[in-house]
């Protein structure tokens, strides 16, 4: 697919991890339809986990302090099942909503903010499949690398002194999880190239990389940090609101985040319905944008492409 080309920088500059708060501002009406679909997931992953696991979270965490291992041994028995169809459907969407940001980093949303079903929506789900067998390749591998080399190294300089023996384990934990984000960073352009060149391509995002790990590691955090930041806001402004509707009693704001994963409870409740309605309608969107704009604002900087697919069934 032939896209637009433009310069490209020597070095990937950090202001790429706030292309979510650009889509925002320039894009505001995408916010509203990503956040129907987002509200459509909640529905249907709280519906299946109370149809098919009913209260195994609850019985899960309630044996686990007591070490009850037969409740723990039942409670997965109802679980696993469960994820086995919330996992897909929760890949699905993802794949739905992370096109239509990056249609909206490309500028061309369209009808519906973006959200449409095609090949870019099934190559994402691919992708999205993919990305995660490798990354857990990649993380049983650093662990058990690093399990071999850290141990080693901790038994031959605790024979010297504990201290040096307690600093190798530490060094070496610092090691495996440098080493796994590294790997990640280098990887990470997959999805948002697999849009842009309308084919999975796993790993041409470690050629475009090359040089800007730590600019990625670091603009990845800037974004999630802001992320973070705009959820806690958004969270705070909503008890706050609610504090003052139920009169300060922090029991009952407590009891609507713990109905939050009962659809009864949350159709029973106006202030629970509104809480779920406005995270899911608001604020998920917003964090959408914010996390999945910016590998795609890296990749177009990096590969001096726009993000431009349009191939739709």
């Amino acid at each position: 697919m032939n896209t637009p080309i433009t310069e490209r920088p020597a070095k990937l500059p950090i202001d790429f991890a706030f292309e979510g708060f650009r889509i925002i501002r320039q894009s505001p009406a995408v916010i509203p339809f990503w956040g129907v679909v987002a509200l459509a997931g909640y529905l249907a992953n709280t519906a299946i986990m109370q149809a098919m696991a009913g209260t195994a979270l609850q019985d899960l965490e309630a044996a686990s302090r007591g070490h009850d291992m037969a409740v723990m041994m039942a409670a997965l028995t109802r679980l696993l099942p469960a994820y086995g169809v919330l996992i897909p459907l929760s890949i699905v969407i993802n794949a739905f909503l992370t096109c239509a940001v990056f249609r909206a980093v490309a500028g061309k949303t369209g009808p519906f903010g973006g959200l449409r079903f095609g090949l870019d929506e099934v190559r994402q789900f691919g992708v999205a499949i993919l990305f995660f067998l490798i990354m857990l390749g990649l993380y049983l591998v650093c662990i058990l690398a690093g399990s071999v080399a850290g141990g080693i190294l901790t038994v031959a300089l605790s024979a010297i002194s504990p201290a040096l023996g307690t600093l190798a384990m530490a060094l070496s934990v610092g090691a495996v999880i440098a080493v796994f984000f590294w790997f990640g960073a280098r990887l990470s352009l997959a999805p948002a190239q697999s849009f842009a060149e309308g084919r999975i391509n796993m790993f041409g995002s470690w050629k475009l990389t090359e040089g800007n790990s730590l600019a990625l590691v670091i603009g990845y955090i800037i974004a999630l940090v802001m992320a973070a930041l705009v959820g806690f806001l958004c969270f705070g402004i909503f008890i706050a609101g609610l504090a003052i509707v139920k009169s300060g009693n922090a029991l009952a704001v407590g009891g609507v985040m713990d109905a939050v994963s009962d659809i009864g409870a949350v159709l029973r409740d106006p202030a629970v319905l509104a809480y779920v309605i406005l995270w899911n309608v608001i604020v998920a969107p917003l964090l959408m944008a914010i996390t999945f704009g910016a590998p795609a604002a890296a990749y177009r900087l990096l590969s001096g492409r726009s993000l431009s697919a349009e191939s739709v069934f």
